[in-house]
């Protein structure tokens, strides 16, 4: 059970003691919203891409992946030999130094990776690439 405790009392206990006694701040506890909708936003995106027979990869966020480097982009799309790198962020998120470390990489052998802030901008990123590589269109576009 999560107790409301003042914010300014809040953070003066330690950390360990506030996860004991079930205490958090309040941006803690918009921290762990937005994780939460990320990792929404991740599932329909792999929804939507199981649902229109789109290849991709994903490093998922609640969980670490062995098989891909620190810092990989969430989503590699594929098309043929065509390949679209897509970092899906919360509203208030940011790259990590690996993910910045990573991104500098991929471009600087002729890739892009685009950061992108919500389920449909990635979708509608998705679609415009995969119609321009391959006349492409969605089986079911939502």
């Amino acid at each position: 059970m999560k107790r409301v405790v003042a914010d300014n009392i809040a953070r003066l206990i330690a950390p360990e003691e506030r996860k004991k006694h079930g205490i958090t701040t309040a941006q803690e506890n918009i921290d762990a919203k937005e994780t939460k909708d990320e990792k929404a936003d991740h599932k329909r995106v792999l929804s939507w891409c199981n649902r229109n027979q789109v290849g991709y990869i994903h490093a998922p966020t609640w969980r670490r992946v062995h098989d891909l480097p620190p810092g990989w982009p969430d989503f590699t799309f594929i098309w043929g030999d065509r390949h679209l790198f897509v970092e899906l962020k919360s509203v208030r998120g940011r790259l990590s130094p690996a993910q910045r470390e990573v991104k500098a990489l991929l471009e600087s052998q002729g890739g892009t990776v685009y950061v992108k802030y919500s389920y449909d901008q990635v979708r509608r990123l998705v679609m415009g690439w995969l119609h321009e590589v391959g006349r492409w269109t969605a089986f079911d576009p939502e």
